[in-house]
């Protein structure tokens, strides 16, 4: 799986992404996001993201591991940081 950030540089991204999609987001240090993936206005950092994952409105994702086709979207609740392991085929809503 392939690594988008290095351990020493980061940045906000948006663009296209091995068939997938990261928009307005932050791909933190220790990173690795898998292939055909949609990030949207989130951050990640110190994560492993499958391929065909989506995030969407997540303040921020750490030390976690994101499975394939698993599903993470923001609701109501605030939470800023979260420690997740997420199998495949799973969807949360935050």
């Amino acid at each position: 799986m392939p690594s988008i950030a290095s351990p020493s540089r980061s940045a906000a991204v948006s663009h296209r992404w091995r068939r997938g999609h990261i928009e307005d987001s932050y791909i933190g240090p220790y990173t690795s996001i898998g292939d055909d993936i949609t990030i949207i206005e989130s951050e990640l950092k110190y994560s492993v993201i499958m391929q065909n994952a989506q995030i969407k409105g997540i303040e921020r994702i750490t030390d976690s591991l994101v499975g394939r086709y698993a599903k993470i979207t923001r609701g109501d609740d605030k939470r800023r940081t979260i420690r997740l392991s997420v199998g495949d085929h799973s969807e949360i809503t935050l």
